[in-house]
């Protein structure tokens, strides 16, 4: 048979075959292709049998081409084809798969692997789910990398991310300046030999992770004996550890979370900052005035564990801010030193759990020397070794830390001959022990000396012929208190770090979390390649195996395999000598029985003294995802003695309103909950293994999918969820009955943030958050009940779900135009004239249409309301509260809209059949058109026509319905001059929905009632139809008559009784038209069809055209004013999509008004969603809001950490300082009236001084392009928005119009909760307070006038308006923002001027 290529453009299947020569071949089928003379094959799974691609052809058989280069097949030579008889010989045991630039859940994970069960895999292969892109990296079977196979059920599937989150510390140490062994310094060691590879590394596999790189260190201050001896100043920045040492950590942040295709040249930036890192902290020192004289620590006594835990805090809160591009997060940690440590217990404690519960990739690099012992090594500082009881009391081997060293190319240069790491001589019978120390006695070097033995005479050693020096020695070196008899000496009863023979403990579920990422060897061993022997490149896992086949005592077992490494040396005596050390390690290993290695990640590899370690490049490269899959439980008497059991069930309810789910999705969808919350699913490769249980009736705590039942682990906690035959869920938990509690630290550092030109004393709390603290009963019921309203289970914050929030701003197009055409000066922003508030507000209603997804019919030829004479003059703005510019302004900096027309025309507005010329009246758009230049309604050149409704449910009978029901109200409405303010409501809603001149509806369907409309349109038609006009709040009040008097209702449901002007949409109540053509009309919705209220608002998007405000007026406070409306609204979303069966929803929250010189909040929201169709859906708002004159762009929910729970440990605001000497001199409320103000009036002045200082703040952000956006730090939640105005706090922050930046004013004002209740109603009040805690108090306590200023580090490349091409903009428009403050060429002190002669605001002299 012959083999031909094809390209995808011909076909997407990887092979076509021709159907009548393999008739037996199905769709599905796995076939082998190779030559007959190669030993290598390719499989393929057929996809379908279409043989009509190769008509009139026999005997060949296609192959994509890419394939066929791929594995080196020959086009057009003989291959052999055949299918696989034995599917299990061609199973994978591990498919590897890197994904870039998206966002995965581990519920998505789950899924794909699921997809996968039964496919074909080749090398390279990409693979595509749910809009999900991945590709094939690695594929193992039977300890051997292959290039295809079959995924089986058992086939582990390990995620790697190109594009994750990666925390680099670099220990800034005292070694730092020292030389190692070879005679290179360790600073350049780190940046040109390790960062030099590591980023080139990057580069070779297209690496596109979201970096930030920090130095480190700690300061001593041994000479102080207390805190008195230091200045006040600096008492709070200083800590005392168990010892009694006093000590200050460090921090500068050189990048953060940047994102760079090129880090090499970045490395002159970064040795700089290094060089320079001692100068700065020595100058720091000399700022706090400090007395005694602080030393730079060693490796060993440095900050590793705290620089751990502040990477540890931004994943805890991985869900909030969540990024669409990147998945995966790892901390690399890069010391001097040779991996040992002093650290505190309690962190000790709380970085285990932290890392292990969180499923946080860390990679320990050591620049120095390998040690002898086991490594990474920590000792706990607080222990005493005079009292300690054991090792355990002192040392620690965290598994948890996946450690390097790194080989320079010097030593790599130099060593071409093999040094043994160990120097000892060989062992020799103990009956020559006597000769050898009579003959080492006259040496230069006595050996009982040397090793710190007794010099005994001759005589006393042959009393005892089986006394042995070296066993002495090593018995006083590694034992405390009284010195051990070496007669009772077989092994030591704990672990000894020291000595490899006694490095075995009990197993624990933390210990297999990590396992079934690493590919496995042909007895089930973990495979890393970066442990080698040390007098041979072979792997460890490369050496001899032996399985263990001991059953376990309660018949159970892990279900994996422990590891042998036996060294082969050059002679046999060491050969046997080191065998049998090995063995004798290995001996104690029996993952069967729970006891496994304490070194290493996993406890199957032991630890010998010829193992070497070197740089794990793939894990520094290529970051790797939590494993979703585990493979231990417990066994039956740790249920029965450790374990709290608790159950409940789930009860579906199929009668909601939103998409059903069957109980098999609730089913599958729990599972996804938890392992979206770092659980892992149980497996077994054994399914015939005996039930662990606590009785007899349950069946095995592992997950069996055959019988719907799946268990998930989280460290120590077990659920177990099962779906029964009567299709009811029952959730089984186990919970430890003894749990230590974990302690909550407060943490003091210095911190230097980009931007500052100092270090900055700050704190923060290291606590551990429990996946248990969720409420998983509540979660569960959410899921079974959709996240309705009426179910009481809605989403609330204690649910860690998923958040991500943007800002609508205006179009930065024209600003920065006008920057690139003058002065790099920033402050050339103008304020908004009434062309652009009106701009902006059309284009705001275009984009709420496309949130909304109402699509209107083309329309052409319409006449713009924009330059009508009633528009520019009228003295009313459209936006109650709003001052806007009278005149259009040359130096307007936002962009001009076109005069295209919006699609405002309603699908009603057609007033003949498509079988006639179409009449179409003027468009009712936004604004104050002049009602005296109305175009006719002729059917001339003027009047185009429009489209006919796409609808299938508009048809000809609809259309002329409603032409019939224009003809018989033409006698009321022909003459629209006629209408007036004092009209009958009757009269004028006959003229809105039959006059010539009516007004645009929304298109009907089956979501929306026949005569929809937009409330600002129907304001905008009034104005322009009353005779003599009619003013803005005339138009409000006409409609607020009409939504009195039943005729109009609210589509949120009858409850609305405020008529709100701006995307509310509200409908004619059409039981009250007895018209028989309108009932005629197959679309129209009547009242006996009610819609409940508040359907609508969480299913459409609302938004009133107002200012927010960030405080509470007292009418806002009245919870009995009709009109009152939250600052946010939140509503519910699916998501429509062919490319999953899987029912999803997510949830939006919103700003419910909108300012155009104010930012527009949306933040999304969700827990049953995959994030990559979320994504597409964020990119259509973005998409949308582009071509609406606006961009759309993402920002921290907390930037300025006011919540500590949430708060970014290395982000800190940077203050700018205002010059208010150059404020001070034109202050006209000095002078020879002083003594004349009273003490009332004096306050008074000074009241009002300040309230126009904080306007003139405001006004140099309105010069430099900054928005106001009033914000929560809180989720707006549908149970914290519907009805309660206190349930979020709100605050005044300043967003620039690019999105590069975010700014508050100083001193800060919050407003907090404050809940008051009296007896007799449940009144609550709210006012704004200066919210004070010790965790804030950089932010709260500034009391000097300026700014906090934050880069906005979340808006990315892809995020940014394409006008903006410089790299460094945010930068530079920092750098000009402090020259401004500080009155650099005297521009804040003409901009005083300049604010005191303008007419706007009210001078302090009135």
């Amino acid at each position: 048979m012959k083999l031909v290529v094809h390209n995808k453009s011909f076909s997407e299947d990887e092979i076509i075959i021709i159907p009548k020569e393999f008739p037996n071949v199905k769709v599905g089928d796995v076939l082998e292709i190779f030559h007959p003379d190669e030993r290598h094959k390719l499989l393929l799974q057929v996809r379908s049998l279409n043989g009509e691609l190769l008509q009139k052809q026999k005997d060949i058989v296609s192959i994509e081409q890419n394939l066929v280069k791929s594995f080196q097949l020959r086009a057009y030579q003989d291959v052999v084809v055949r299918p696989v008889e034995d599917l299990a010989t061609v199973t994978l045991d591990l498919v590897e798969l890197v994904f870039k630039d998206q966002y995965i859940s581990r519920s998505d994970m789950w899924r794909l692997k699921k997809h996968l069960l039964g496919s074909c895999l080749y090398f390279s292969q990409k693979i595509e789910f749910s809009m999900i892109g991945a590709q094939v990296n690695e594929l193992w079977a039977v300890g051997e990398r292959v290039r295809c196979g079959i995924v089986s059920a058992n086939t582990k599937v390990a995620f790697r991310s190109a594009t994750a989150m990666v925390f680099l510390f670099i220990q800034m140490s005292s070694e730092m300046w020292l030389f190692d062994t070879w005679g290179e310094l360790y600073m350049e060691k780190a940046v040109d030999g390790f960062l030099s590879e590591l980023f080139n590394g990057w580069k070779d596999k297209n690496i596109n992770s979201e970096v930030t790189i920090v130095l480190t260190s700690r300061t001593y201050y041994d000479n102080a004996e207390s805190l008195d001896e230091f200045p006040d100043s600096m008492k709070s920045c200083l800590s005392i550890n168990n010892r009694g040492r006093i000590y200050e950590d460090f921090y500068r942040v050189i990048f953060q979370n940047e994102r760079h295709n090129e880090w090499t040249p970045l490395l002159v930036t970064l040795k700089k900052a290094m060089l320079d890192y001692p100068k700065h902290i020595k100058h720091k020192e000399m700022e706090d005035g400090c007395w005694p004289k602080g030393t730079n620590s060693t490796a060993a006594e440095g900050n590793m564990l705290e620089a751990l835990n502040m990477s540890f805090s931004v994943f805890d809160n991985h869900y909030s801010n969540r990024n669409f591009e990147r998945t995966g997060q790892v901390v690399v940690f890069v010391t001097p030193g040779n991996g040992v440590f002093e650290v505190d217990r309690q962190l000790c404690e709380l970085s285990q759990s932290r890392m292990i519960d969180y499923g946080i990739g860390s990679d320990l690099v050591c620049l120095g020397e390998q040690p002898l012992h086991a490594v990474p090594l920590l000792k706990f500082i607080d222990a005493n070794p005079e009292v300690a009881q054991n090792y355990s009391d002192i040392y620690h081997i965290p598994h948890w830390i996946n450690y390097s060293f790194y080989i320079s190319k010097s030593k790599k240069r130099y060593s071409n001959t093999f040094t043994p790491r160990t120097l000892q001589p060989n062992r020799k019978p103990k009956n020559k022990i006597n000769d050898d120390y009579l003959h080492l006695a006259g040496n230069e070097y006595d050996l009982p000396q040397y090793l710190g033995l007794p010099n005994c005479p001759p005589s006393e050693l042959e009393q005892d012929v089986n006394y042995d020096p070296y066993d002495t020695y090593d018995g006083n070196v590694f034992s405390f208190g009284k010195k051990k008899s070496s007669k009772n000496k077989n092994f030591p009863p704990t672990m000894n770090p020291f000595s490899p023979t006694t490095l075995t403990t009990k197993l624990t579920p933390d210990r297999r979390r990590w396992t079934h990422v690493y590919p496995h060897g042909p007895s089930g061993e973990v495979i890393q390649f970066q442990h080698q022997a040390s007098n041979t490149s072979t792997p460890v896992h490369a050496q001899r195996w032996r399985t263990t086949t001991q059953p376990c005592d309660d018949g159970h077992s892990l279900l994996t395999s422990s590891s042998e490494s036996i060294h082969l040396s050059a002679t046999d005596e060491s050969e046997s000598d080191d065998h049998h050390d090995s063995q004798t390690v290995l001996d104690r290993i029996d993952l069967k029985r729970r006891i496994g290695c304490a070194w290493g990640i996993t406890g199957e590899q032991a630890l010998t003294p010829f193992t070497l370690t070197g740089l794990d490049r793939k894990s520094l490269t290529i970051t790797a995802c939590f494993p979703i899959t585990t493979d231990f439980f417990p066994d039956k008497c740790a249920l029965q003695s450790d374990y709290f059991e608790g159950n409940y069930s789930i009860a579906v309810d199929d009668t909601t309103s939103m998409n059903t789910m069957t109980t098999a999705a609730v089913f599958k969808e729990l599972v996804s909950q938890r392992l979206i919350q770092d659980f892992q699913l149980v497996v077994s490769p054994d399914e015939g293994s005996d039930c662990l249980s606590l009785s007899g009736n349950r069946g095995s705590l592992v997950t069996n999918e055959k019988k719907n039942l799946c268990v998930l682990s989280y460290g120590s906690t077990f659920h177990s969820i099962s779906l029964s035959p009567d299709n009811s869920i029952d959730v089984i938990r186990y919970t430890p009955r003894y749990e230590k509690k974990l302690p909550e630290l407060v943490y003091n550092y210095n911190l230097w943030h980009p931007g500052r030109d100092s270090f900055l004393f700050t704190n923060i709390k290291l606590r551990h958050k429990p996946v248990e603290n969720n409420e998983w009963n509540h979660r569960d019921s959410y899921i079974a009940y959709r996240g309705t309203p009426t179910s009481y289970f809605e989403l609330k914050e204690s649910l860690k779900f998923w958040r991500s929030r943007f800002l609508l701003l205006p179009s930065p197009v024209a600003y920065i135009k006008k920057l690139s055409s003058s002065s790099p000066k920033f402050d050339v922003f103008e304020s908004l004239n009434e062309t652009q508030c009106h701009q902006l507000l059309e284009g705001f209603i275009r984009f709420i249409e496309g949130l909304n997804r109402i699509r209107r019919p083309q329309r052409t030829g319409r006449t713009s309301r924009l330059h009508s004479k009633e528009y520019t003059t009228s003295p009313v703005s459209p936006i109650p509260g709003l001052k806007c510019q009278r005149s259009i302004s040359r130096n307007s900096s936002y962009v001009n809209l076109p005069d295209a027309d919006i699609d405002l025309s309603p699908l009603a507005a057609s007033r003949q059949s498509s079988r006639q010329s179409s009449r179409q009246s003027s468009p009712t758009r936004l604004g104050f058109p002049d009602a005296k230049k109305r175009p006719s309604r002729g059917s001339g050149s003027n009047t185009p026509t429009s489209a006919p409704p796409s609808n299938s449910e508009i048809s000809h009978m609809v259309l002329d319905a409603i032409e019939n029901v224009a003809k018989q109200t033409d006698n009321i409405t022909n003459s629209v001059e006629q209408l007036t303010l004092s009209s009958p409501n009757e009269k004028i809603t006959a003229a809105m929905k039959y006059g010539k001149e009516g007004m645009n509806f929304l298109p009907g369907s089956k979501k929306l009632p026949c005569f929809s409309f937009v409330a600002a349109e129907a304001v905008t038609w009034l104005m322009a139809t009353i005779e003599n006009g009619s003013t803005f709040y005339e138009a409000i009040n006409k409609m607020q008559n009409l939504l009195d008097e039943g005729m109009i209702i609210s589509i949120s449901g009858p409850n609305m009784k405020c008529f709100k002007y701006g995307f509310y949409i509200y409908y004619f109540n059409q039981d009250d038209d007895k018209n028989e053509n309108v009932l005629k009309l197959p679309w129209r919705r009547k009242l006996s069809e009610p819609i409940s209220a508040g359907q609508h608002e969480r299913n459409w998007f609302e938004v009133s055209f107002e200012e927010q405000k960030w405080w509470n007026t007292p009418e806002s406070l009245d919870r009995d004013n009709v009109c009152w409306t939250p600052t946010y609204k939140n509503l519910t979303q699916t998501i429509d999509s062919n490319l999953n069966d899987r029912v999803e929803w997510y949830h939006v929250g919103y700003h419910s008004k909108y300012c155009p010189s104010q930012a527009f909040d949306i933040e999304v929201q969700w827990l049953v969603c995959t994030p990559s169709l979320l994504h597409n859906q964020v990119k259509e708002w973005s998409r949308r809001a582009s071509s609406s004159g606006f961009h759309l762009v993402p920002i921290l929910l907390d930037p300025f950490g006011l919540d500590t729970d949430n708060q970014d440990p290395l982000l800190s605001p940077i203050f700018i300082k205002l010059n208010t000497l150059s404020l001070r001199s034109n202050n006209s409320c000095n002078g020879h009236q002083e003594e004349m103000i009273t003490r009332e009036d004096q306050e008074e002045m000074i009241t009002r001084e300040d309230q126009k200082i904080k306007q003139f703040q405001q006004f140099i952000l309105e010069r430099f392009g900054f928005l106001e956006d009033i914000t929560t730090n809180r989720s707006p939640l549908s149970c914290n928005t519907r009805n309660d105005p206190y349930s979020v706090s709100l605050h005044q922050q300043f967003i620039h119009i690019t999105g590069m930046a975010v700014v508050i004013v100083s001193p800060f004002t919050q407003e907090s909760e404050v809940h008051s209740t009296n007896n007799n109603s449940n009144n609550t009040t709210a006012r704004r307070i200066s919210k004070q805690d010790p965790m804030l108090d950089y932010v709260h306590s500034q009391t000097d006038l300026g700014f906090m200023w934050v880069t906005n580090h979340t808006l990315t490349k892809r995020w940014r308006s394409t006008s903006i091409s410089d790299e460094n903009f945010a930068e530079h428009l920092l750098t000009d923002f402090k020259l401004f403050c500080s009155n650099h060429d005297n521009r804040l002190a003409n901009l005083w001027t300049e604010f005191e002669e303008m007419s706007i605001y009210e001078s302090c002299a009135d």
